[in-house]
């Protein structure tokens, strides 16, 4: 009975290493750059990110298991592209929100279900940030603009994890790239005074 238990034991392990040695390695995605574009110049002698929203990091919210969560980029962005050139004035970006939540979608139901792929979730990104510039002891912005991209995209029930990744690291991609030309807008449109 011993011998039984040890043979058994010893097979658990041994498919639970083979199973490991199959597992996909960790992909590495490359961080989203922006510094190939030109700086934007404001007279500001600061420039803060707010980060307001605060992922619960739970179902139905995914943006925590994103490659590059949304936020993240937005600090990014703002790192590279916007330059304090001094002044009395500063500049606040509020994240206000950068989610994506996950809607489970209906399947092909009885046996044709079986032979179908359907696309099982759709994944829902928002992404909304604020710029505000305040002179130095005043309360209230003197120039103010928001930017709000809205980005969709559904998965197939058999996509694998490797799969998902890059759709996710997709998705922060085509957020930013919208997100880069709204914003670039609206600080020549509201801020133009202020810039450099």
């Amino acid at each position: 009975m011993k011998r039984f238990v040890v043979a058994t034991v010893s097979l658990m392990l041994g498919l639970s290493l083979a199973g490991c040695e199959n597992a996909p390695p960790p992909q590495h995605f490359p961080p989203l750059r922006f510094a190939d574009q030109p700086k934007i110049g404001l007279a500001v002698k600061e420039i803060r990110v707010i980060e307001d929203y605060q992922s619960p990091m739970r179902a139905p919210h995914v943006e925590q298991n994103f490659p590059i969560p949304p936020a993240q980029a937005v600090k990014s962005w703002v790192a590279e592209r916007l330059l304090a050139k001094g002044g009395d004035a500063v500049l606040e970006i509020t994240i206000e929100d950068a989610s994506v939540v996950e809607q489970k979608l209906s399947r092909t139901p009885g046996f044709k279900g079986l032979f179908t792929n359907d696309q099982s979730e759709r994944f829902d990104a928002t992404l909304a940030v604020t710029f505000r510039l305040y002179r130095e002891g005043t309360a209230l912005s003197v120039a103010e603009g928001s930017v709000n991209v809205l980005r969709s995209r559904t998965v197939a029930e058999n996509a694998s994890v490797a799969e998902r990744e890059q759709i996710f690291y997709d998705m922060t991609k085509q957020l930013m790239q919208a997100f880069n030309t709204e914003a670039e807008t609206r600080l020549r449109q509201y801020f133009s005074p202020y810039l450099r």
